[in-house]
């Protein structure tokens, strides 16, 4: 047991650093042996957690899909367990219905066999897996997330560019900080530390460009719902209404009205209404993403004294409660 306290550093703000911080402070043993450091990485590009469309839903989650799926459904059932999710603004409760277009695709994500089902988007009845999710409003929930965290520590964050930790000692562009063990969650937008360069699946985790097309539609602001057909989603929630949702692989992504067209069109002839966005002006919405190989993130230790939150992906607002879990008991480790 450990009777000093343990000098802790967390690198990053969005919502896998935000969660872990949540976490730990609601552990007023656990809080009261640490000395904490937050440090957000100013970053190269937008961060992707402020730039997500934060859908959190069961949809397509298969637990034998090498060992991944049992992680993502124990990370689903974690989220909509988080109490703070449960009471946070911002928050949605909504249903993802995904419609069978009668591809092989389909089939291996969801089986086949659904029911038809009505809903006001569509011209005829169209067989759809529904299940439960949550629609978050990035701009609303993590400000309010930050403020719990602030709270639970008392302590702001600080804007530095880490550049590395050798097993004691933090540098960064502002000076160096005593640290006895480090959190890494910092997205795809910064540098990253020597020992994940060296960590095994580190070549593997790479940057790719989210991109959806965002509307506001006032008639639709007291619907909430995500809706997906092949590759396409539309995701609606409180007036704000998100079409696309792809990932690119280019490191650089810009608006293609083409592209919108082509997703429209193609959602139209399979039935779905998609007069509703006739003669409206999106906005571009995306932003960097991190991806594993099959989608593999990296929460674990990368040493002793470091551990890592990374490459969450597309599930980053549920992967984000694993996270914190997983770096929870191991820091517990380490304290007692």
């Amino acid at each position: 047991m450990v009777n000093k306290k343990l000098k802790v550093a967390v690198i990053g703000d969005g919502i896998s650093a935000l969660s872990l911080l949540e976490r730990l402070g609601k552990d007023e043993g656990l809080r009261s042996k640490v000395d904490l450091t937050w440090i957000a990485a100013p970053q190269k590009a937008p961060g992707c957690s402020y730039h997500s469309t934060a859908l959190i839903t069961d949809h397509g989650i298969d637990p034998s899909f090498g060992g991944l799926g049992s992680h993502l459904l124990e990370a689903l059932e974690m989220s909509f367990g988080w109490d703070f999710l449960n009471e946070a603004p911002g928050v949605y409760e909504a249903e993802h219905w995904a419609i069978d277009d009668g591809t092989d695709s389909f089939a291996r994500r969801y089986g086949r066999g659904h029911p038809e089902c009505e809903h006001f988007l569509f011209e005829r009845p169209l067989s759809c897996r529904k299940a439960r999710a949550k629609l978050i409003d990035v701009r609303v929930f993590l400000p309010a997330l930050k403020k719990r965290v602030e709270q639970l520590w008392h302590c702001d964050v600080k804007n530095e560019l880490v550049f590395n930790f050798d097993g004691q000692n933090l540098s960064t562009d502002q000076g160096i900080h005593q640290i006895d063990y480090v959190f890494w969650c910092t997205g795809a937008g910064v540098t990253k530390p020597q020992s994940f360069l060296q960590h095994p699946r580190a070549s593997r985790l790479k940057r790719v460009e989210g991109l959806a097309y965002h509307f506001k539609i006032p008639e639709w602001t007291s619907k909430n719902f995500a809706l997906t057909l092949g590759r396409v989603n539309i995701i609606s929630r409180a007036g704000d209404v998100f079409v696309g949702g792809t990932t690119q692989n280019e490191t650089a992504r810009i608006p293609d009205a083409r592209k919108l067209s082509e997703q429209l069109k193609g959602l139209s002839e399979f039935g779905v209404r998609m007069s509703e966005f006739k003669n409206r002006i999106p906005l571009f919405w995306g932003g960097p993403r991190q991806k594993g190989q099959k989608k593999k993130f990296l929460i674990e230790a990368l040493n002793e004294k470091e551990f890592a939150v990374l490459g969450t992906y597309k599930n980053g607002y549920s992967l984000s409660q694993l996270g914190a879990f997983k770096a929870h008991t191991w820091l517990l480790e380490k304290l007692y």
